[in-house]
């Protein structure tokens, strides 16, 4: 099963940590102030050359061991 993941980036460099959301991303932009929060509409806006980068990875299920008490 794969998962999309989402930081913040300068100059394609990541700068931020990653994230499950792109939503997160973006408040780490606003965070850092390489981003601003529009009032009215509620939208981000990225400075440039802000960005936020995606990646997948591969996600395993992990399962307790288990013992019997008794």
């Amino acid at each position: 099963m794969q998962e999309e993941q989402f930081a913040l980036s300068i100059f394609r460099k990541r700068i931020g940590p990653w994230r499950a959301t792109r939503d997160e991303a973006l408040e780490d932009a606003v965070r850092t102030g390489n981003g601003s929060l529009d009032r009215y509409s509620e939208m981000i806006y990225l400075t440039v050359p802000a960005d936020i980068i995606s990646r997948y990875v591969e996600v395993q299920e992990v399962r307790p061991k288990l013992r019997a008490v008794g």
